[in-house]
């Protein structure tokens, strides 16, 4: 039996101050060092009544995910619950905040075939938080065809790009900019340094840091990034595909999701000691991943492609 807890916590219903994303870094490096304590109840907010449990095969194994109907309506509901405010708490707040930043940006550009989908609310009390989007019925983009997957990426890549234009004032003031890139990976850097049995000397993966902010002050181009194009966070309905999780979108250097889809490609491709590169941007993802990964092998398939950097 699932457990609920019934709450009526505060709503938002228009844009936050976002949390900072050095802010989200150190709470991710505080939670290496004092692990937070999570609470396993689904915490139903009041007005909805629980419907089904969305199982998760990827992703952070601290949110909820589930189903809840209003009104004859069907909503998915993703949730963070701690006894403090940390990593899960604040990327909530601006999975939020870049939702509907970016679903409105998409909207001007007038594309029907390719849609970001826009959180309805964000629901908080003092122990949870709760992002509310309507349900879209449809697949995964895992689900499909290698070629299809990689059109479909592709598509999204291009319209952040052709968005990036439409950034306003308005809008920069409440997406993290990335020009403190070098700074957030090195937190991550050393989250890494707390995880045990890394596969690579943590010398070389500070030489490679350094490295990679020399190259990287020599790039100037920036553009919206969504930082997580991957196909669990794509759904595709008939002919529309839906980007989910905008908690990392920011103004980032120009090229950051080409290179984050590069580095995925290669770790799923089991491929990472044979494949050189020379892009700093490419360390920085790989970094975050690292940080944020509780998978032996993933970690042991990261640090394996930094040996790579040339």
């Amino acid at each position: 039996m699932q457990k609920q807890t019934e709450i009526r916590g505060q709503s938002y219903p228009n844009y936050l101050n976002r949390p900072s994303d050095f802010k989200i870094a150190t709470s991710l490096l505080f939670e290496k060092i004092m692990p937070n304590k999570f609470n396993s109840k689904t915490i139903i907010p009041l007005g909805y009544t629980f419907f089904q449990k969305i199982k998760k095969t990827t992703g952070d194994n601290n949110y909820k995910t589930f189903l809840a109907k209003k009104n004859n309506k069907t909503y998915f509901m993703k949730q963070w619950s701690g006894v403090r405010r940390g990593y899960g708490y604040y990327s909530l707040f601006n999975e939020y905040n870049n939702s509907k930043i970016l679903s409105e940006l998409s909207e001007r550009s007038g594309v029907k075939s390719i849609k970001i989908l826009q959180a309805t609310d964000l629901i908080v009390d003092n122990t949870s938080i709760t992002l509310i989007y309507p349900y879209i019925k449809g697949k995964s983009l895992n689900q499909f065809n290698i070629k299809f997957q990689k059109i479909t990426k592709e598509k999204f890549i291009n319209l952040l790009n052709h968005i990036s234009t439409h950034n306003t004032d308005r809008f920069s003031n409440f997406l993290d900019r990335k020009s403190r890139l070098p700074l957030t990976s090195f937190i991550f850097l050393l989250s890494i340094l707390f995880k045990k049995n890394i596969n690579i000397s943590r010398v070389k993966m500070v030489k490679i840091y350094i490295s990679s902010i020399i190259r990287y002050s020599k790039i100037h181009d920036s553009e919206i990034a969504h930082r997580d194009i991957v196909p669990s966070n794509i759904i595709v309905n008939r002919d529309q595909s839906f980007l989910l999780d905008c908690e990392k979108v920011a103004i980032s250097p120009k090229g950051y999701d080409k290179e984050y889809i590069f580095v995925q490609d290669v770790v799923n491709s089991k491929k990472v000691n044979f494949i050189k590169y020379n892009n700093p941007l490419v360390n920085f993802v790989i970094f975050e991943e690292m940080a944020n990964s509780n998978s032996k092998k993933e970690i042991h398939s990261l640090a394996s492609m930094l040996e790579q950097y040339e």
